[in-house]
């Protein structure tokens, strides 16, 4: 409902056929319309469902995606954990294989192989440990706390040097 008035104060510029004042009342109602408003909250509704879904997918996404990190993670650990017996064997390999070079029942290419093995085993080391970097980043930045990387890197178990 409306309400509206006119008055020209301006007579002199209009001619004689114009009305000096003009008022009325109004009255709009939509009978018919293509937007209905049932039609519109049931829109409304879906969309509000969609978005909760989408959210509901989003967190089932970062679960899914903590998890993998997790179990590449512990992987990488434990990886790196047995490598050390690969370690201390070719240790031992290479202590043996000096001692029978030294009684003359081994020769320098069975020692040379045995160095070999062990910087083979070091560098496998090396690896897994590279590999336990990765996956602390990717569980770090999957879990929004990518600023405390080398706060869990210095915590790690063993932190490897340059030999």
């Amino acid at each position: 409902i409306f309400a509206f008035g006119q008055y020209d104060f301006r007579r002199r510029d209009e001619m004689l056929t114009d009305p000096d004042w003009a008022f009325g009342i109004g009255l709009k109602y939509t009978f018919l319309s293509p937007n209905s408003r049932p039609a519109q909250i049931s829109a409304a509704r879906a969309q509000q469902d969609q978005a909760v879904a989408g959210l509901r997918e989003a967190e089932n996404q970062v679960a899914l995606g903590v998890r993998k990190a997790w179990n590449e993670l512990e992987t990488a650990r434990q990886q790196y954990v047995l490598l050390d017996s690969s370690i201390a064997q070719a240790q031992e390999n290479l202590r043996l294989q000096e001692l029978a070079f030294r009684e003359g029942q081994a020769t320098s290419l069975d020692v040379i192989d045995a160095r070999l093995g062990l910087g083979g085993a070091r560098v496998e080391r090396a690896q897994a440990a590279y590999q336990y970097d990765i996956a602390l980043a990717q569980l770090r930045e999957i879990s929004g706390q990518m600023d405390r990387f080398e706060e869990f890197r210095r915590r790690a178990d063993e932190v490897i040097d340059h030999e």
